[in-house]
């Protein structure tokens, strides 16, 4: 939502966000494992990575007991709500700059 309200109102993030989300893939976690990342930075790329619990989440219900998984769902919860009430915050104020044809 929040991207859509970005792209909405400024151009350059219609243009330059499609090359980042493609980016953004290896980035947030679909490439590789939390576990795999050092333990003492381990925490940090969690809080600052959303996505990677959630892949995380998606991995441990396919391997199970296979692997270890680290995401934390209070904290991802939390976060997804954070950025849910932002981005309709921010649809609400985009309305007032809807051109309707």
């Amino acid at each position: 939502m929040i991207v859509q309200v970005l792209s909405e109102r400024y151009e350059i993030v219609f243009h330059v966000w499609p090359p980042i989300s493609y980016l953004y893939l290896f980035y947030a976690g679909f490439m590789f494992l939390a576990d795999w990342i050092p333990s003492k930075w381990r925490d940090a790329v969690l809080a600052i990575d959303p996505p990677l619990q959630c892949y995380e989440m998606v991995r441990s219900g396919l391997f199970g007991y296979r692997m270890h998984a680290h995401y934390d769902i209070p904290y991802l919860t939390f976060m997804l709500a954070i950025l849910t009430v932002v981005g309709l915050l921010l649809m609400r104020d985009v309305r007032k700059h809807l051109e309707l044809e």
